[in-house]
This record gives structure tokens, sequence and C-alpha cells, in this order.
């Protein structure tokens, strides 16, 4: 991952922040176009209320996990981002938001508990951005770069330990992984 200069941006989904990176796939989308997930947000307005549980799994640097915050005051989102560079803009965006209601983890999720590793893009996308987001456990052709390791865990042993209740919704986007954090739910 590079270290490029952020440029905060003040009018994510109107009035949030967010710190935008012209050289990241993610956040150089949120710049250049207000989002990068722009259809699921408008599903997503239309269904959140103020007390709701969000899973944020695969939380990048914090897109959904900021868009949601400013719907559920009274929730709480849990925001997984094992990959620690993008962890830490993901950290910085719910900071300069002063949010309170977002848990980060530095672990991801799948069906048991191990430790893997992490595989990157060996090169720039197409619109010459780098993509960290694209990091998988999955080595292939143009994502072997290895990344270092990370620890995973189950769902339902965090939210056993965690003693959650209750969770409303889920977004899972862990690059190929998404079966096996189900199982582990």
């Amino acid at each position: 991952m590079e270290n490029s200069v952020p440029l905060l941006i003040s009018d994510f989904d109107g009035d949030s922040k967010f710190f935008c990176y012209l050289d990241s796939h993610i956040s150089s989308y949120v710049f250049w176009f207000g989002y990068y997930s722009r259809d699921q947000f408008l599903f997503l307005k239309s269904i959140l209320r103020p007390d709701m549980v969000f899973f944020d799994i695969g939380a990048n640097e914090g897109e959904h996990s900021i868009f949601v915050a400013k719907y559920v005051p009274n929730g709480q989102i849990y925001s997984f981002e094992p990959f620690p560079p993008i962890r830490l803009r993901l950290l910085e965006n719910i900071r300069v938001n002063n949010f309170s209601n977002i848990s980060v983890l530095d672990f991801g999720l799948s069906d048991t508990l191990k430790t893997m590793p992490l595989f990157g893009a060996d090169s720039r996308a197409q619109d010459g951005a780098k993509n960290d987001g694209q990091s998988t456990l999955f080595s292939r052709s143009g994502v072997s770069k290895e990344l270092g390791s990370i620890q995973l865990k189950t769902l339902d042993d965090f939210v056993a330990n965690q003693k959650i209740t209750k969770i409303d919704l889920m977004k899972i986007d862990v690059e190929g992984a998404e079966l096996f954090v189900l199982r582990g739910g």
C-alpha cells in the first residue's frame, strides 16, 4: 500500500467526512462520484432504523460503516478489517466523524479459528489505482503478492464472546471467503 496524501471530503452522504486516497480504488470513487456503493446505500436508507446492529465484514476503508453509523445512532456497527494499512484508514474515517457506535475488529471471520496468509494484487487496477480491498485468502493469477498473515475467528464465537443478542444486517465482502464466514455462523 502506498502512502498517498488523503483528501478529506466533508460531504460524504450529505454531511459525513471521508478521507479519500486518489491512489485507492474505493476512496477515489468516493472522491470523484460521491459513493462507491451507491445502489446498496439507496436500499439501506430505506430499511435502516436507529437501533440496528450492523456487521461490516470486510470493512475496507469504512464506506459502509461510516454510512450506516449515521443512520443507526442508537445501534452498533462491528467493522471487521484484518489488513492493518486499510484498518488504519477505517479508524481515521471513524475518528474524523466522531462516531462512537463503531467497533473495529482486527481479525477476519471464517469457519474455524486459524491464521492464514493474505494475498494482494500484483499490480494496479485498470483505472491506475491500487485495490488493496481486493486482498484475499486465495492466491490466484494477478493476486499473489503475500501481504502477511491474518487471524480468523468464527462469527458464532465472536457473537457468543461479545454477548451480542441480535444482528439486524450484515455486509460481507471478503473476496471469495463469504461462504466460510457464513459456515462459521
